[in-house]
Formats: C-alpha cells, structure tokens, sequence
C-alpha cells in the first residue's frame, strides 16, 4: 500500500478548510495520562502546524511527573521552511530553533547545531512524507536519527470503538516504535516502549474511517 501523501513532493499538503484539528488521547500501560494535538492552518498559502502535547503521571492523587511539548512548523511547496520547539521535561527545559538555508535545514538548541539538505521531517509524525525518510530530525534531542521504517501491512485498530483500516509502519534504528496511518495518509495511533518499560499509545480521538485504497 503506498499513502497518497507520502507520494507526494516534500512539502505537505494545504488542508481542504481554513484549519484542520487532530487530537490523540496519550495512554501509558492502558491509562490515560494525557493529549497530543496537531492544529493545521493555512495562512498566506503556507501550512502552519502546531503540536502541543501535554502528560501527566500521577499515583494515588500525587503528581510525579509532568511533560509539556509546544512545536511550531511552517511549510511551503519546498518543504519545511522553520521549526521552533519548545520543552519542558519535568522541570527541564529546553528549545530548538531552525529554517531553511539555501537547500538545506539547518537548526541549534543549547547542546546540538546541524544542518541537513532538504528534505527534513521532524519526529512529530503527522506528515505521511516522513515513511519515506531514512533520517528525522528528533525534536527532543536536536540530533538525525537514522531509521528503517518498514511497511507491516494492512490491518485494522478499534480506535475509539471504532474499527479502523490502516497501514502498520515499524521504525527501527535509532527510533524504536511503531505508526499507524489510513489510506489516505492520515496519522491515526503510534506505540514505543518507554525507557523505563512502560507502554506508550497515541491514539486519534475522534478520527472516522477514511479508506481509499
């Protein structure tokens, strides 16, 4: 199965309407710990992408960690033209700020700088244009990390008790998980093992059934 999206050039697609929202519910071992949404715009014929996500772990009413993400995208018919992400990890924060420079994305945060020729996806895996990259750009670290995304397949998820028809992708190398994507190259649910064992899901809430193949 090969997505519409992903055949398409690097830049990503102008959504249909003005603004176009996704969000996904964030499980940790089956328990709902927090949200991710995407908020895609399209402003002055370019598409503006916003990914907030926030988590909470809490044990018995006592809050033991918390994280919060905030990235900005900007894209034209070239690809991506600026990147600005904000974290804060528990108390740890930290920023990573890029744009495009004659053919190549270049970008720094306060440990890493790099530049890499277009085109350039971040891990933020909304763009279906990524299952065709062996590097991303990890929006956590500032670093490439080098991947093998394979094409699992067909199957179908319950999302929302809804029975869904998707495409599995595995990534392996230097990023670990596994995505999930409908036909038309919508990005519905990812699963990773965290560093401490625990099982993470993204899950789209909301998403109805889009099969074109």
């Amino acid at each position: 199965v090969i997505l519409a999206v992903a055949a398409q050039p690097a830049g990503a697609t102008v959504p249909a309407e003005p603004q176009q929202v996704s969000t996904y519910e964030i499980f940790r071992n089956e328990r709902r710990i927090g949200s991710h949404t995407v908020t895609r715009t399209e402003i002055d014929g370019q598409l503006v992408v916003d990914v907030v996500t926030r988590i909470r772990v809490s044990l018995l009413g006592i809050e033991f960690y918390r994280f919060e993400y905030d990235a900005r995208e900007v894209w034209d018919a070239a690809g991506l033209l600026s990147l600005s992400v904000q974290v804060d990890d528990d108390g740890e924060r930290s920023r990573l700020e890029g744009e495009r420079q004659d053919g190549a994305f270049r970008w720094a945060n306060e440990r890493e700088q790099g530049s890499h020729p277009m085109p350039v996806y971040p891990t933020n895996h909304w763009n279906a244009g990524v299952l065709e990259q062996e590097v991303v750009l990890n929006t956590l670290t500032g670093k490439l990390n080098r991947v093998a995304i394979t094409d699992d397949g067909r199957e179908v998820v319950v999302i929302d008790d809804n029975q869904l028809p998707v495409t599995r992708y595995r990534y392996e190398g230097q990023l670990r998980l596994v995505s999930w994507y409908d036909a038309s190259g919508r990005w519905l649910a990812m699963r990773f093992t965290a560093d401490d064992g625990s099982v993470i899901d993204y899950r789209c809430k909301g998403c109805r059934v889009r099969d074109d193949s």
